[in-house]
C-alpha cells in the first residue's frame, strides 16, 4: 500500500496463515510490523492495528455437523419465538452468545461476539436475520453489549536467582494470564478477584508472591461509560457480576516487579 502525502491513515487487507478457528483473533491485537522502507522508520511513527476482530474462521464441517445445522435451520423456520430466533441467530459466524430482553411490542438482542468489540458488520447480519424472522408488529433490535472495563495493578516478587530476562518473560505471562481470564468470562459469569490473583501467581514458576499481605491485587477498578461517551471508574471492592447487556473486558493490567525481601 502507498500512503498519500496528505493522508494520515490507510486501510489494507490481511489474511491469516492459520486455517479454521485458529486463525480468528480479537480486535486490537495486531500492532507490530517490520516496515522499514519509509523516511521516519527509525522513529517508529508508522503504527498498525486491526480495528475489528477476525471472526470468520471455521473448521472443516463434518457430515454430522452439517446434519445438525440443517436440523437447526428446519427448527428455526418453524416460528419466531425466542428459541427459534436463537437457533437462527447462532448460525451466524462470529457469535459467542445472545441475550434477549423483552419489551412492550419489541425486544432487544444483545450480541456477544468472539471479539469483545462487536463489529458493525456482525450486528447488521444479526439485524437482517431478526428482520427476516420477527413477525409483525413485533420488532427486534440487535445491539452490542456495554463494555465494562477492568483495570488492575499489582507487584510480583520473584524467587531468588531469577534473571532480568526471566522476570520480563514472567511479567508478560502474568499480564496475559489475567487478560485471558477477564476477556474469556462467559456471558453473565462473575469476575472473581481471587481467581485473577491465582492466574497471575500460576503464570510462571519463577513467581514467588504478589501484592501485599491480604491484598494480592493492589489496585482494581471497574470502568463504565456515560451517555456522552465519557468514561468513569470506581474502585472494585468485591467480585463483580455483569448486569443485563454488559460484558466484562480488560481495560489495563500493569504488573511490576517487587524487590525480594520486602514485606
Amino acid at each position: 500500500m502507498t500512503l498519500a502525502a496528505g493522508d494520515s491513515s490507510q486501510f489494507f487487507s490481511a489474511r491469516s496463515l492459520l486455517s479454521g478457528s485458529a486463525g480468528n483473533a480479537p480486535s486490537g491485537v495486531f500492532d507490530r510490523h517490520n516496515f522499514t522502507h519509509y523516511a521516519d522508520s527509525r522513529f517508529g511513527t508508522l503504527l498498525v492495528t486491526n480495528s475489528f476482530g477476525l471472526v470468520g474462521g471455521r473448521e472443516t464441517e463434518t457430515d454430522d455437523d452439517y446434519r445438525f445445522r440443517l436440523n437447526l435451520k428446519i427448527q428455526s423456520s418453524a416460528g419466531a419465538n425466542e428459541a427459534a430466533l436463537r437457533f437462527a441467530l447462532l448460525q451466524i459466524p462470529g457469535i459467542q452468545d445472545l441475550v434477549f430482553e423483552r419489551q412492550a411490542g419489541a425486544f432487544i438482542v444483545y450480541v456477544y461476539g468472539i471479539s469483545p468489540n462487536v463489529s458493525p458488520g456482525l450486528l447488521q447480519n444479526v439485524q437482517n436475520a431478526i428482520n427476516d424472522k420477527a413477525a409483525y408488529p413485533l420488532t427486534g433490535l440487535a445491539v452490542a453489549p456495554d463494555l465494562v472495563g477492568i483495570s488492575l495493578a499489582t507487584t510480583v516478587e520473584f524467587k531468588t536467582g531469577t534473571s532480568v530476562e526471566e522476570k520480563n518473560l514472567a511479567l508478560e505471562a502474568a499480564a496475559a494470564a489475567a487478560e485471558n481470564y477477564i476477556n474469556n468470562l462467559a456471558v453473565g459469569e462473575t469476575l472473581v478477584v481471587n481467581e485473577i490473583a491465582d492466574r497471575i501467581r500460576n503464570a510462571d514458576p519463577k513467581i514467588l508472591d504478589l501484592g501485599e499481605v491480604n491484598r494480592e491485587i493492589s489496585e482494581i477498578f471497574v470502568w463504565r461509560s456515560r451517555s456522552d461517551s465519557t468514561r468513569f471508574s470506581r474502585f472494585l471492592v468485591a467480585n463483580l457480576t455483569p448486569g443485563l447487556g454488559e460484558r466484562i473486558v480488560v481495560e489495563c493490567v500493569p504488573i511490576r516487579t517487587r524487590p525480594s525481601g520486602k514485606p
